[in-house]
């Protein structure tokens, strides 16, 4: 049986460690524009096939990376200055997804992650290559990339330094 010293150092630790955790939390904060609040209410226009790998993306970034967040692919994000050395210090995606890197990382390292509604029209000119065929090469490699970040997150072989350890 663990001695009383044991259990009051152990008890300090956990607080501080608390502590800590409450300060990084104090310093950063990400918050993520969300068009998901619109969704039933939607009056854009969307192709079969960008509808079904909308949907395939959504239950992909919920099984793989987080749950947490509707919706990663939003064009407005707002990073506290802090947190954006963090996490884009970290960061290894530079591609389509990684807006997932960021949740992971972010969950990962204790920095609360806020959505907001925002409005949105979808305009002809989207970013992801156009036609279904372009459409669907894209979404195999966000696929391909958010499978490696949490397979690199998870095996260690990609580890988080805090702001503390790149200084």
């Amino acid at each position: 049986l663990p001695s009383l010293l044991e259990l009051l150092n152990e008890m300090k630790q956990m607080k501080e460690q608390q502590q800590e955790k409450q300060d990084r939390n104090d310093e950063n904060m990400i918050v993520f524009g969300s068009r998901a609040h619109l969704s039933k209410d939607s009056k854009a226009k969307r192709s079969p096939v960008r509808t079904v790998l909308m949907i395939a993306f959504h239950m992909v970034v919920k099984t793989l990376c987080s749950n947490s967040i509707q919706d990663t692919q939003c064009g407005f994000k707002l990073f506290t200055s802090d947190a954006a050395e963090v996490l884009f210090g970290n960061l290894h995606l530079n591609r389509w997804a990684f807006d997932t890197e960021i949740v992971i990382m972010a969950e990962k390292l204790g920095i609360p992650i806020r959505e907001v509604g925002v409005e949105w029209k979808e305009v002809d000119g989207s970013k992801l290559a156009v036609g279904k065929l372009g459409l669907l090469i894209a979404s195999i490699e966000m696929f391909r990339d958010m499978l490696c970040v949490r397979v690199m997150y998870t095996l260690g072989l990609w580890r988080l330094k805090t702001q503390k350890e790149s200084c």
